[in-house]
Order: C-alpha cells, then sequence, then structure tokens
C-alpha cells in the first residue's frame, strides 16, 4: 500500500520534537534583530537577516500546512506577527513615546 503523505528522511525524526518551535523562535529573533538595530549601516544587514529569516518561515509554514501538522495555527500566527511586526512603522513608537512625555510635562506644569 503506498502512502501518500510528505516524503520525510529517517534523519529527520530526530528533530521532530523541535520543529514546532523552530517557526516561532525564528520570527521572533528575525524581528528582534531589524527593529532594534540603530545605525543605519547595521540596518541594512538586519533587514536581510529578517527577510531570510521571514522566507525561512515561510517555507516550514508551507511544509506544515502541506504536511497537516498539528502546529500549523503556531506556524501561521508567527508569519503573520513577522509580517505585522515589518509593517508597523518603527517611528511611530518613538513619536508616541515623546509626544506621552511632552503631554505628561505639560500636564505637571499647568498644576504647579
Amino acid at each position: 500500500m503506498p502512502s501518500y503523505g510528505p516524503y520525510v528522511p529517517y534523519w529527520f525524526e530526530a528533530f521532530s520534537q523541535c520543529i514546532p518551535w523552530i517557526v516561532p523562535i525564528l520570527a521572533l529573533a528575525g524581528l528582534w534583530i531589524a527593529r532594534l538595530c540603530e545605525d543605519s549601516r547595521v540596518r541594512s544587514i538586519a533587514e536581510a537577516c529578517y527577510f531570510g529569516a521571514m522566507v525561512v518561515a515561510a517555507m516550514f509554514t508551507l511544509r506544515t500546512i502541506l504536511a497537516d501538522d498539528n502546529c500549523w495555527l503556531l506556524h501561521t500566527s508567527s508569519l503573520g506577527l513577522m509580517i505585522l511586526g515589518a509593517v508597523f512603522p518603527h517611528h511611530m513608537l518613538e513619536s508616541t513615546a515623546q509626544e506621552s512625555l511632552g503631554e505628561n510635562s505639560l500636564s505637571d506644569a499647568q498644576i504647579r
């Protein structure tokens, strides 16, 4: 009786316990590297690492969906978090924090 499931090499089974956590760790690490780089020279390298991590995470997610693994929701949500983290503008976080600090100092000045 032929098997219609995806081909999995025998050595791949040793990593079967780690595979569900590869994509979330890769997604968080790639997003963390891309978001925390302030220097423009380092940022271009970090963005390249981020996009590479996103391609690898997308390939693992596609494999998970095609193989009908139980961790498909974890992988797709990790990939979605990675995409939303890249789309959310970095400068909005800084300007929002500066505005809230400015409003607090104005309200303190008006109270005194």
